[in-house]
């Protein structure tokens, strides 16, 4: 391509390939291709650039979202030592948390009845990652010996800030967005976390931290797939 003020000539013409796609089909290409193509989605705005992967937001998701950075960003404090966008320094001035609020700290305590109560209302056809799904789950929960255990069980990992090795797995599973179209760009990515700790995670963000961040008052952003 030779290209002139004013316009753009093409001098060469290149056939186009009668099909750029191949199907695979043994399993040891399904995997390898599948690793590779999962590995890139996942890392792609850290290698593409933007928003979520600029210097400021690395430093906000440091330390687990625990440092003494984000202490000041939740106080309200400038934090104009960083090379932050305005856009980015409206949104960090609009999380602060206001100095008469005071909202029950979420302390990751889960007792018997909300254990419960939790898997009483789970979906038992909700898939889930691990060996034991949410009828076994529901099983369990209905027993008030297992309950007042598992309750205990599930809660320490939140109150002292370990990770269950049992939870650091999920299963990637990838599902057509188009019935019909098994393209690899054009699936999508679902992980599946084992039921407990998925139903924890529901209980712990929907149920304390959702409704704190509500009393708070939620910016006009934030009222996706709510009620008017």
């Amino acid at each position: 391509v030779t290209k002139y003020p004013e316009h753009i000539r093409i001098d060469t013409f290149h056939d186009k390939p009668t099909t750029i796609w191949k199907d695979i089909t043994s399993a040891e290409e399904v995997e390898t291709y599948l690793l590779l193509r999962n590995k890139r989605h996942l890392q792609q705005a850290d290698i593409e650039g933007g928003v979520s992967s600029s210097n400021i937001m690395r430093k906000i998701r440091s330390e687990h979202g625990l440092s003494e950075f984000n202490e000041r960003i939740l106080r309200g404090e400038k934090v104009e030592e960083m090379d932050a966008t305005p856009e980015i320094l409206d949104w960090l001035e609009a999380i602060a948390v206001p100095p008469n609020v005071d909202n029950p700290p979420v302390t990751g305590l889960i007792t018997r009845q909300e254990y419960q109560d939790m898997f009483k209302n789970a979906r038992e056809r909700t898939s889930s990652g691990g060996e034991a799904n949410y009828t076994v789950w529901k099983a369990l929960a209905e027993q008030e010996d297992f309950a007042e255990f598992l309750c205990i069980m599930m809660s320490l990992p939140f109150l002292y800030g370990f990770a269950n090795d049992r939870w650091c797995n999920e299963i990637d599973v990838m599902l057509e967005k188009k019935p019909g179209i098994r393209k690899i760009h054009m699936l999508r990515i679902i992980g599946l976390l084992h039921a407990d700790f998925n139903t924890a995670l529901k209980f712990l963000f929907a149920k304390q931290m959702m409704q704190n961040a509500e009393n708070l008052g939620l910016s006009d952003e934030q009222w996706g797939s709510r009620k008017n």
